[in-house]
């Protein structure tokens, strides 16, 4: 396979996912066209998983021969127009044909290092960070008004993925609190309640999907904290203009926060200065991608069940653990 890219004064973009080893090839070999032509420009941009996710649609724009792109990294030059390289196995091919560049550097290099990355990321921000894993039904069947129905997915489910949020625990301390001990399970606060096998209870089609009701199956009327049954608005200043704002539910008026939360499918400006918000999806847009598709009753209840599975409050792991890896 050849493959024809313009000339090297041309300015080269390559976005990657912060998490993603298949940045590091970009990165080298940026170093070595730099040396081989002064006048060659490359700039390797690193995004959160779910900016990368966003940000995508819009740079493919550029190119409608483009129909999809699935890989961790894209590259495109910017010269006198605008040329759609692929991903960075494509931009290597280019490499190899023109000045036999050859990257004989070990995957396991570029795993470490991808790690520590995204390690370098969550100690910057002093922030703590959960995950959530999310099980869907192949067939529909979850109950709209039968009361028996809990809305959990079957034992046969799949997995479809999982949602981890970065929790702006500097801004919200209180409600990041609450919510972790609903992620990790088994504070006597709570009754030892906690997410993992709760149902989704609503899937609002570009809006929101909400869960967190431990204590009602499911059905988004439960509440209850570490705090008392409910606990007031700690802050309000975190707005709703981003996809994948973590917010709180808050029950039937002001100061009335429980175990309830959502996650915006897209910007909900109305409910600034409503709601809690107090973190953000920093991956997973795919699955809410698929959740966002899922067909609901009248109530916005999927007809799937729709599970949280194992949940876990996750950081990066030091360098002993990568050690360990290898």
């Amino acid at each position: 396979t050849s493959l024809s890219i313009p000339a090297l004064d041309a300015f080269q973009r390559h976005l990657t996912p912060l998490d993603s080893p298949a940045r590091f090839p970009s990165s080298l070999s940026r170093q070595y066209l730099a040396a081989v032509d002064p006048k060659f420009k490359c700039n390797v941009i690193s995004l959160l998983p779910i900016d990368y996710e966003l940000y995508l649609p819009g740079a493919l724009e550029k190119f409608p021969k483009v129909k999809r792109h699935v890989a961790p990294v894209v590259c495109f030059a910017n010269g006198t127009h605008d040329f759609f390289i692929g991903d960075a196995e494509r931009f290597m091919l280019y490499l190899r044909q023109k000045w036999d560049y050859v990257d004989g550097t070990h995957a396991i290099f570029y795993e470490r290092a991808a790690t520590m990355h995204m390690r370098g990321y969550m100690e910057k921000s002093g922030r703590e960070f959960c995950e959530m894993e999310i099980l869907i039904d192949e067939e529909e069947g979850a109950g709209d008004d039968d009361e028996e129905d809990d809305g959990k997915a079957k034992a046969s489910a799949r997995s479809e993925g999982k949602l981890v949020f970065e929790l702006f625990t500097d801004v919200a301390p209180k409600t990041c609190e609450n919510f972790k001990a609903f992620v990790l399970g088994g504070d006597e606060r709570v009754g030892g309640r906690g997410y993992e096998g709760t149902p989704v209870s609503r899937t609002v089609r570009d809006g929101w999907i909400q869960a967190g009701d431990v204590m009602n199956k499911g059905w988004g009327s439960g509440k209850i904290s570490i705090y008392g049954e409910t606990f007031p608005d700690e802050v309000l200043k975190v707005r709703h203009d981003k996809v994948g704002i973590l917010s709180m539910v808050r029950m039937e008026k002001r100061d009335r926060n429980g175990c309830q939360f959502f996650v915006a499918q897209c910007p909900l400006p109305f409910l600034d200065g409503q709601r809690v918000a107090f973190g953000r999806l920093i991956d997973g847009w795919r699955v809410m991608k698929v959740l966002n598709k899922l067909d609901a009753y009248h109530t916005y209840r999927p007809r799937r069940g729709v599970t949280i599975g194992k949940c876990a409050m996750i950081t990066a792991p030091g360098p002993a653990e990568v050690q360990k890896e290898e």
